[in-house]
This record gives structure tokens, sequence and C-alpha cells, in this order.
């Protein structure tokens, strides 16, 4: 059965990405997903992009840039992450 370019089947095949007015794939400019996300979560997005002068999808690559840095440090490759504020004592950022 057919599907829209850069849709799965539901055979699970992937068609060809669509093209984009710009001539490039999606593919290349990356993904739209939808997420349900909490109010704190939206608040926390809304401040980056108000301080940082950025959209609210390009605060969303940073924080998720950020997790994901912090995420693969402690799980991954079992370091620690430190965090020093106002030159005080080391506080240590533990993930579950």
């Amino acid at each position: 059965m057919p599907t829209p370019a850069g849709r799965t089947s539901r055979s699970g095949r992937d068609k060809a990405p669509e093209a984009s007015a710009e001539g490039g794939s999606t593919a290349a400019r990356g993904s739209k997903v939808t997420i349900n996300i909490n109010v704190e979560t939206e608040q926390a997005l809304r401040t980056l992009a108000e301080r940082e002068g950025v959209s609210i999808t390009e605060a969303v690559r940073r924080l998720v840039g950020y997790g994901e840095l912090l995420w693969r440090t402690t799980k991954i490759d079992g370091d620690e992450v430190l965090i020093r504020r106002g030159g005080k004592e080391l506080e240590r950022i533990h993930l579950i």
C-alpha cells in the first residue's frame, strides 16, 4: 500500500525522504516530532528561549544536547559531573 514520502509503510519499509522547498531532503534537516510535556518542562524551554534569544525548537535542541552529555558522561562513560557554585565546595550531579 503506498504511503506519503518520508513515511513508513505497514510493512516497515521506509519510503524515500520528501524533498523540501529549498531542494534538500527533510531527512537532512531532521524530523518533526510531537511530544507531550509537563508545565515545568515547558517553562524550562521558554526560559532558555527567552534568555538565549532562540526559538523553542532551538531550546529543545540545546536542552536535549545538555541532557545527552550528562547522561553519556555518567551512565555510559562512568565519569562524574561536578558543579562549583560561587567558589564554594563541589557538588556531584547524580542521574537516576
